[in-house]
């Protein structure tokens, strides 16, 4: 009877934790909690959601699918700026119910070809709503054909980047590796990414609700912005405080 007691208090601490958040990283520019996004966004203040939220398919303990409904309230209720990843068919379901997109983005990283990969797809689309944003600073290196460059130079251009397309070729920091060598989690961004979508959205204080090891909170600490992190996963959350440790400014 008293291990069922004790069991009962421990769920409703841990419920507790998940809505009220439990912080556990904390600088000057960011900070991490561990909690369930879709409630702990109500207490926190912020301009912009930027995150890659769980799709649904139960790939892994926490890849629930996240209620349309949530959108809707950050969209038209908290009138911020959203920038959401997702697999081309279930983001443009997304967009179908939110209005359309300000911007769309595809992310297909170069070193995904002709590699296995856990991920169902090799390629994930961007969805980005906003006012405002920063089309022309997001930038990308110029390939090294000289004649491209001298063509940049007569227009009066930068010769060694030029304004990023609408496929952004990023590498994948874990995609294709062989499953008993990584250690990283299966859908985790590259930095690089994560600082041209903070670029692009034009945002000081930016939160990702499920902010898994943290790409998002590092591009926004190396970018000078503010950030807020959240993810139901502690193993996460403490990785994520460990990458940010080491971010020198």
């Amino acid at each position: 009877m008293q291990q069922v007691r004790v069991n009962q208090v421990f769920l409703k601490f841990q419920m507790q934790t998940m809505i009220q958040g439990q912080s556990v990283y904390c600088d000057d520019l960011a900070i991490v909690y561990h909690g369930d996004g879709l409630h702990l966004i109500e207490n926190l203040t912020f301009d912009a959601v930027v995150t890659d939220p769980p799709y649904g398919y139960r790939m892994y303990k926490h890849d629930l699918p996240v209620p349309i409904e949530y959108w809707e309230h950050l969209l038209n209720e908290r009138k911020v700026k959203l920038a959401i990843f997702g697999y081309p068919e279930e983001l443009s379901w997304t967009a179908g119910q939110l209005g359309k997109p300000d911007e769309w983005v595809t992310w297909w990283p170069t070193n995904l070809f002709g590699r296995r990969s856990q991920l169902m797809r090799t390629s994930q689309a961007i969805a980005v709503w906003g006012d405002d944003l920063n089309r022309k600073a997001v930038r990308e290196p110029r390939s090294d054909n000289p004649a491209g460059k001298a063509i940049a130079k007569l227009r009066g251009n930068e010769t060694e980047t030029r304004t990023a397309g609408d496929v952004w070729r990023d590498f994948s920091p874990c995609s294709g590796m062989r499953p008993q060598n990584r250690q990283k989690h299966p859908n985790e961004k590259p930095v690089s990414l994560m600082e041209k979508i903070l670029t692009l959205i034009n945002a000081n204080n930016i939160c990702d609700p499920f902010c898994g090891r943290g790409s998002t909170l590092i591009a926004a600490k190396q970018m000078g912005l503010k950030s807020i992190g959240i993810d139901v996963d502690p193993a996460c959350c403490k990785t994520a405080a460990g990458r940010l440790r080491e971010v020198m400014l």
